[in-house]
């Protein structure tokens, strides 16, 4: 998502770690 390193619910993009 926003800053997270993972994608946790995959709302969005993941953003550090992909």
């Amino acid at each position: 998502a926003h800053n997270f390193p993972l994608d946790l619910a995959a709302i969005e993009v993941p953003s550090i770690n992909g």
